[in-house]
């Protein structure tokens, strides 16, 4: 029984109620045939940084220069955190755009209504070999792939101040090798202290960033996996309930909340903490460690070059965890012009190697083909210090443990974790919820809104 369609078609109806306003226009989209009139494609991004769009504009100038019967129109550039919101919007009016270049958490629930296709028809064993794996599971959704993933990192990685554990006669976990959570604690209760003299604590040993958001279910989730915990769970019946009573849930929740009140190796204040805070902490020395996506090793390369840091494997309860995400593009199902805008998705992750390095440095990722990957030229670059320990794995996909960031069958995961979770774990850190009223009120909101959705 598929009861999922009917929440999409309420957050649909909903969105058709809100202006939609594109920039590019509404252009038809058409197909890679030999025809007598131009073809023309239209393309949406989340690129971030001003340096990677110029090249992405190049890259699309070059596409048409080698595809004369095909125009694409200017890109509409849409910023990470509204991009979901975009993406149902666009789908709403029926304007969404023929290629979508989007981060994997928004995959699982797009690729599951059918507005993306799958790719399998166009991907040559060549081109599949020529990618790494961990990238491809980013892209693949019930065993189908549907997207072209092209630049990858770790969300997070636990990055430390390699001083400060010096200092303190800490030696970190060798990467492959992680810390129990037991042995991480230890270590942040020995960082965590007053080192002015003012009898207050200054440096705290572990800081999670908690901000409403994508941000707090980057920091959370990975605590849940290592704990074997759901949110969600599927019964046998495949209807879908709460797992907020499940004890290994309760365990990740529960530490989660401990690292700033029973453990205090965070300020309470961290709860709302977003990148500008920790980064500031971390570089002053107020923070000895803390969990962030990898792509800030290139902003401590090129920003803060005098700081000593380093990076370790997530800690881990009952089972290791390694999240991944990637970029990837998309083909939209509506396109009545697949070959088209497949040859658009592919020039820009294969055809230019040298554009999607400089792009993936530039955004603080590494480029997901093997070759590349392979060389030590690629490997000893300095951007790229902080994936130096991790290119092995990549390459030979002998972890076991990496799984893609913010996936889950249920499409409503992300809304749950970013309107249920996130608020009562706040509210609990903060002391206007008790931990078993917050509990209780996250079981009850999210089976709520589970057989809201029927």
């Amino acid at each position: 029984m598929k009861k999922a369609p009917v929440y999409l078609s309420f957050i649909l109806f909903i969105y058709l109620v809100i202006p939609l306003s594109l920039t590019g226009g509404g252009q038809k989209s058409t197909q890679l045939k030999p025809e007598p009139d131009k073809i023309t494609l239209r393309y949406v991004s989340s690129m971030w940084r001003e340096d990677a769009v110029r090249i992405q504009e190049d890259q699309i100038k070059e596409f048409e220069d080698a595809h004369p019967n095909i125009e694409v129109e200017p890109t509409i550039y849409v910023p990470w955190t509204e991009y979901r919101t975009w993406l149902l919007r666009a789908i709403a009016s029926d304007t969404l755009p023929d290629v979508i270049q989007h981060g994997v958490e928004f995959l699982d629930e797009f690729a599951r209504y059918g507005t993306f296709s799958p790719l399998e028809k166009y991907i040559t064993e060549q081109h599949y070999n020529s990618i790494i794996e961990p990238a491809w599971e980013t892209a693949r959704v019930e065993g189908k792939i549907y997207g072209l993933p092209h630049m990858l990192w770790y969300e997070p990685v636990l990055i430390y101040r390699k001083d400060i554990f010096r200092n303190e006669g800490i030696k970190p976990a060798p990467v492959g090798e992680p810390w129990t959570m037991e042995e991480a604690i230890e270590a942040a209760v020995k960082l965590t202290g007053d080192i002015d003299g003012d009898e207050k604590t200054d440096r705290w040993g572990w800081v999670e960033r908690g901000r409403s958001g994508w941000i707090f279910l980057k920091h959370f989730e990975w605590i849940l996996r290592t704990w074997d915990g759901e949110i969600i769970r599927q019964l046998p019946d495949g209807e879908w309930k709460s797992g907020m009573y499940l004890a290994e849930t309760r365990s990740a929740v529960k530490f989660f909340i401990d690292l700033y009140t029973r453990h205090q190796v965070a300020p309470v204040s961290a709860v709302r903490y977003g990148f500008e805070e920790w980064m500031s902490g971390f570089v002053d020395g107020r923070i000895a460690m803390g969990t962030m996506g990898s792509w800030v090793g290139l902003v401590l390369i090129t920003q803060n070059p005098d700081i000593e840091w380093g990076v370790m494997d997530l800690p881990y309860s009952n089972t290791p965890v390694t999240q991944v995400a990637t970029f990837t593009m998309s083909i939209n199902s509506k396109n009545g012009h697949q070959d088209a805008a497949w040859e658009l998705a592919r020039w820009l992750t294969t055809n230019t190697v040298e554009d999607r390095i400089r792009i993936s440095d530039i955004q603080g990722g590494v480029i997901v083909l093997k070759d590349m990957l392979e060389k030590a030229e690629y490997q000893d670059n300095p951007k790229r210090a902080l994936y130096k320990p991790y290119f092995k794995s990549l390459i030979q996909n002998s972890n076991n443990n990496i799984k893609p960031w913010a996936r889950h069958p249920n499409p409503q995961y992300s809304d749950i974790m970013i309107g249920v979770v996130g608020p009562a774990v706040h509210n609990i850190v903060l002391g206007t919820l008790s931990f078993d009223e917050g509990i209780k009120y996250m079981d009850i909101e999210i089976n709520r809104r589970l057989q809201y959705s029927e």
